[in-house]
This record gives C-alpha cells, sequence and structure tokens, in this order.
C-alpha cells in the first residue's frame, strides 16, 4: 500500500478553483440526497435509542 500511496505520477495535476465555480453541495440532486440521508440516520438513531430504553 505504501509503494502505490508513493506514486505521485498517476495524480492529476491540481487546478485552482475558478470564482465562479458552484459548491458540490449545491450540485443537483445533492440537496435531497443529503436530507434523505439525514432522515434515515435520525430514524435509526432514534429506533436505536427507543430499543434500549425500551
Amino acid at each position: 500500500m505504501l509503494l502505490f500511496t508513493a506514486q505521485r505520477s498517476t495524480e492529476p495535476p491540481p487546478h485552482p478553483r475558478t470564482a465562479g465555480s458552484r459548491s458540490p453541495v449545491r450540485a443537483p440532486g445533492m440537496p435531497s440526497s443529503l436530507a434523505v440521508c439525514l432522515v434515515m440516520g435520525a430514524v435509526f438513531g432514534a429506533m436505536e435509542v427507543v430499543t434500549i430504553a425500551f
């Protein structure tokens, strides 16, 4: 693994962020995906707490 991570020749060249580039969070479909993940996490977290409390 260390040999693979030490290889720099396979990395793409860095590109500076432009002033007009948008945040990945604002990409189409991301807000709804984040909302679904938040709700699912709340449901499963609450289910775990309620199960132990019961």
